[in-house]
């Protein structure tokens, strides 16, 4: 279910910039190696040609390209809408809250009607410890932002219980946020999207999926995709968004855990219970 919030609250070819420069029918991938010098070339020619720029179908920048120079194209792709790759992704691993803050309002700075659609995704790793983090990253952008506003989807949380995998989803993302941590410590990962939309702008939208997993050596990664999409027609209006963005997951329905009674059909209630009964059993 969406809701609004109670707070106010995505294989490219690996071609240097050279080549993207003399082809742009191909994707690139701008990788570390040179990547500065590379990423600075391919700038200037975004700056001196906006219409260059609309044709390159998709490029892709490594996280290794360091941090100034991926804020710069960041924030060129957020105020430059006729002067982005049709779908451009930078990869990032260095960014913080704060950074999130100020991404989220550049997306919605006042700029031109966009020419075509086009999306850029800003994929973050661990960027927050938490969802709470996130939030107060959202929420202190849209204090700032006059129009902005701001749904979220309910939490889904999974976790192997009794060798079973169980999802369950909750709406209470106040009392999820006391709970988070509590379920992570016992291997829960979760899932969450917050669609941001503007009443000043609504040639833009920004849709911003929360979620996390546990890597082979049993370390947790946090993942946060902010999907800035620009578009110049059909402009939405946030009351009328009538259609619910589903979790990438292969079932709809919650899944009570009927070996607990009385059965548990929130995750909020699971994590509780789980925790309860993993302390007591710690304790023995």
């Amino acid at each position: 279910m969406v809701r609004t919030c109670e707070l106010r609250r995505f294989g490219a070819l690996e071609s240097p910039i050279s080549d993207l420069l003399a082809s742009v029918d191909q994707a690139a991938n701008i990788s570390s190696k040179d990547g500065s010098r590379k990423l600075e070339e391919f700038m200037r020619n975004l700056k001196r040609d906006p219409e260059w720029a609309r044709s390159i179908p998709f490029v892709k920048l490594n996280a290794m390209v360091p941090k100034d120079v991926q804020m710069e194209l960041v924030a060129h792709a957020y105020l430059n809408v006729n002067a982005r790759p049709k779908q451009l992704v930078v990869l990032t691993k260095c960014m913080d809250t704060a950074d999130l803050t100020e991404h989220i309002k550049r997306a919605f700075e006042p700029t031109e009607v966009p020419m075509q659609k086009s999306l850029f995704r800003l994929y973050c790793r661990n960027a927050t410890p938490n969802l709470r983090s996130l939030i107060r990253s959202i929420l202190t952008a849209t204090a700032a932002t006059p129009g902005l506003e701001v749904e979220y989807t309910d939490v889904l949380g999974e976790v192997c219980y009794k060798g079973s995998k169980v999802r369950m989803k909750t709406s209470d993302i106040k009392r999820f946020c006391t709970l988070e941590d509590a379920g992570r410590s016992m291997g829960m990962r979760y899932l969450t999207t917050f669609n941001c939309r503007s009443t000043r702008n609504p040639h833009r939208v920004m849709d911003i999926r929360y979620y996390d997993e546990m890597k082979p050596d049993y370390s947790r990664v946090t993942y946060i995709h902010l999907d800035h999409e620009a578009f110049n027609h059909r402009p939405l209006r946030f009351s009328d968004v009538n259609v619910e963005i589903p979790f990438d997951v292969d079932t709809d329905h919650m899944t009570p855990l009927h070996q607990m009674y009385p059965h548990v059909y929130d995750l909020n209630e699971m994590i509780r219970k789980l925790h309860a009964q993993h302390s007591q059993q710690h304790s023995l």
